[in-house]
């Protein structure tokens, strides 16, 4: 996930806005590296379908 069709831009691209099972609202205080999980839905309907909340794990980790 670092160049050309493998980076990790693209599979955010390609996975936003999509629905997902599990989506966190949180807050990021990076520089006390700090997560806030404020809220967490989940869309049971969605259990057998494919989907990712990677973007969030990008999200956090992009200093």
């Amino acid at each position: 996930l670092n160049n050309g069709e493998r980076s990790y831009q693209v599979l955010i691209q390609k996975i936003q806005g999509k629905e997902k099972f599990v989506k966190n609202t949180y807050s990021v205080k990076k520089k006390n590296f700090e997560i806030a999980i404020r809220r967490t839905d989940v869309k049971w309907e969605l259990l057998d379908c494919k989907g990712s909340n990677m973007e969030e794990f990008f999200d956090v980790i992009d200093w």
